[in-house]
């Protein structure tokens, strides 16, 4: 990512009298995506991004979480693009994906009446409230935390988790094979989808 302040951006004024756009596209090509952010330029891959992107969908699929959690760490520290800039993309990606996966998800619920398919809908509604006051308390403290220690937290934090993950997996998966007896809470239904 090639980043400078100042060069190559613009203000561009609907009424000229202070008026100002926040985000200007610089370019946009087969390979690159360039843009500027309040006098800062950005340019970006647009095939890191793709590929990225399709990563994070398929992890994000297996697991059944957002790809912001993921795919945010990794604009900020592997891309170099600010927390301020990847902050409402992720966001955005997220939604889009929840709605979909919401939808999806209560459309096949009648066809597996013997499971829990369907999504809670109370519990959601409690984990968007949430949601909504931690993304406005976070807008709000973001620019008192520096940016260049904790970027390269993130990735750090978000792979240690992996292995419990995937080891937690493995052993739901075991059990279900009759290796190990399964728990009173997943006799029934789980054994019967793994």
């Amino acid at each position: 990512m090639v980043k400078s302040r100042g060069l190559n951006s613009f203000r561009a004024g609907s009424s000229g009298k202070g008026d100002s756009q926040a985000v200007t596209m610089t370019h946009f090509n087969p390979g690159r995506l360039g843009f500027t952010f309040y006098d800062e330029s950005f340019d970006v891959s647009l095939w890191g991004i793709f590929i990225l992107s399709l990563i994070v969908g398929v992890v994000g699929g297996i697991y059944g979480i957002g790809g912001g959690s993921i795919i945010a760490p990794f604009f900020v520290t592997f891309f170099g693009l600010p927390v301020y800039i990847v902050a409402g993309a992720a966001l955005l990606g997220t939604f889009v994906t929840s709605v979909a996966g919401v939808a999806f998800y209560q459309a096949v619920a009648p066809f597996y009446p013997h499971l829990s398919v369907a999504p809670d809908w109370m519990l959601g509604i409690l984990f968007g409230v949430g949601g909504m006051a931690g993304m406005y308390l976070g807008a709000r403290c973001q620019k008192f935390v520096p940016a260049g220690p904790s970027n390269g937290c993130w990735p750090v934090l978000w792979f240690s988790r992996q292995p419990s993950i995937f080891l937690n997996f493995l052993d739901i998966k075991r059990r279900a094979r009759g290796r190990w007896p399964l728990p009173p809470a997943f006799s029934g239904g789980t054994s019967k989808l793994l």
